[in-house]
């Protein structure tokens, strides 16, 4: 009689437990679909809310539902034409993009994605690839271009291409969605500010070289907990399009490389993409740069802080400028970037 009694309470207890951890899944399913909500609502994108801390993703939706006139999240979109990196990067010699910083594999599998394409019929590209005939007209003209400049050696600077091709808002284009959400920490005693700008791409953009975030502000703030982090994911099996592919599988995340400038500004740096082979490369997606900004006591000012994304990027000489008009990032080279996003912080 006591084996089944202790049997019998011991399988209750088992079903107890069960149903406990049940109703505690659901309650956090529950909790972070509602999180995702209000951080959407407020100005997130499902892009960019992926690329958050959980961390963060949490303290920047429980401020807004406490206090949200102490949250700032701006959003910007930011296209990149396809069709005018494939001119620009087949218009340099290979030992001009081993100059730049490219490696071999990255050069390797640039011009085979484009050697890809450029052996395919028109029919090909309509049938396969879902072409129009304006896209491959394009495509051909881009391709046409950049040969040109690159047998006649001509000026490589992109700003005085008379005839580049574009194709903007077309199948051609890749889009690249910034947030910076600031959350306002500050006491009545100091200012403190939480700053993390998330990026997300809806599509494997050509150029494969460096990119950077950089996070800037003016009022001589310090800074703590300066973290960075992008996420890759392969690019193969996710599909191609024609003249560039489609996101795949996770593959791996890494840290970003950070260059602090003292009480002005921070630069995160990271690969495009990294390669275990040419046939598998994996692409960064998404990634966010974060920081806290912090003063020991209160002066009286206002100042901004702003984040942009650099795409593409060549060189950079570590300058930030500061001046009643804003910031400025002081970027080397050729780059496509996103607009600013700006947030006022009181110190």
């Amino acid at each position: 009689m006591k084996k089944r009694i202790i049997s019998g309470i011991l399988t209750m207890l088992i079903i107890i437990t069960l149903l406990q951890t049940s109703v505690l899944a659901g309650d956090k399913d529950d909790s972070d679909a509602n999180t995702n909500s209000i951080l959407i609502e407020y100005g997130y994108t499902d892009g960019t809310l992926q690329a958050l801390p959980n961390d963060d993703k949490n303290k920047i939706a429980d401020m807004l539902r406490s206090s949200s006139d102490k949250v700032a999240i701006s959003t910007h979109v930011m296209e990149v034409d396809t069709l005018t990196e494939i001119e620009m990067f087949l218009s340099f010699t290979n030992d001009e993009l081993l100059s730049m910083g490219m490696s071999q594999n990255e050069i390797d599998f640039n011009q085979a994605g484009i050697q890809k394409v450029i052996e395919m019929t028109d029919e090909n590209l309509k049938n396969e690839c879902g072409k129009d005939d304006l896209d491959i007209k394009l495509f051909r003209k881009a391709v046409e271009n950049g040969k040109n400049i690159n047998e006649n050696q001509k000026e490589k600077d992109t700003k005085i291409f008379k005839n580049k091709v574009v194709a903007s808002g077309s199948l051609s284009s890749s889009f690249l969605t910034i947030s910076q959400g600031t959350v306002d920490n500050s006491t009545s005693d100091a200012p403190e500010y939480r700053v993390v700008a998330s990026y997300s791409w809806d599509r494997v953009p050509f150029w494969n070289f460096n990119d950077s975030v950089c996070i800037a502000w003016g009022g001589g703030f310090n800074t703590d907990a300066v973290s960075g982090s992008v996420s890759y994911y392969y690019a193969v099996d996710g599909g191609y399009t024609g003249d560039q592919y489609i996101f795949g599988g996770y593959a791996d995340s890494r840290e970003m490389d950070i260059e602090q400038i003292p009480q002005s500004g921070v630069k995160y740096s990271f690969e495009e993409s990294f390669h275990t082979d040419n046939l598998n490369p994996s692409q960064n997606k998404n990634g966010y740069a974060a920081l806290t900004l912090y003063q020991t006591q209160y002066q009286g000012y206002d100042t901004l802080v702003t984040s942009q994304y650099a795409h593409r990027e060549w060189g950079w000489d570590g300058g930030i400028s500061l001046s009643e008009s804003g910031i400025s990032f002081n970027f080397g080279g050729d780059f496509t970037t996103s607009d600013q996003q700006y947030s006022t912080l009181h110190y």
